[in-house]
């Protein structure tokens, strides 16, 4: 999860491509199942990313987060917890992975309780944040607003 939210980080605020962001991050990890996973992660990522951007916006109230890593990290987070009907994973496992890579960075461990939080109070208020995050084009498809 953290890898491929530093992937999503490479491409969304250091201005890096897709293909030359993963190649970096992957490029110290041999284990193919874990370098599959942050590639699908990091896929799914951009793919929604106005949907988990959007998302992260709504319930944590911010419009920037400091350090910008850790909001990157919810976004991909609640990218992944959209789609109750056939979640990529349980919502559990979502939540847990996030605050565990948190609480394995430096630079974010401070925020674990916030994203902790965040996270919870999606699936709690889904059905309210969803229909707010419906009423933006943006989110709703998913694409960037040029």
């Amino acid at each position: 999860m953290l890898k491929a939210s530093a992937v999503l980080y490479d491409v969304i605020h250091e201005g890096f491509s897709l293909d030359s962001a993963l190649a970096h991050e992957l490029a110290t990890e041999s284990d193919p199942a874990t370098r599959g996973a942050i590639q699908d992660l990091s896929y799914f990522g951009m793919r929604w990313w106005g949907r988990g951007s959007t998302l992260a916006e709504l319930v944590s109230g911010r419009t920037s987060f400091k350090p910008e890593g850790l909001g990157v990290l919810l976004s991909l987070a609640l990218a992944l917890l959209f789609d109750e009907g056939n979640p990529k994973y349980p919502a559990f496992t979502v939540v847990n992975e996030t605050v565990k890579a948190a609480a394995g960075h430096p630079a974010f461990v401070r925020g674990k309780a916030m994203l902790n939080a965040c996270l919870r109070n999606f699936l709690r208020e889904r059905s309210a944040l969803l229909a707010q995050l419906h009423a933006t084009p943006h989110a709703t498809y998913s694409y960037p607003q040029w």
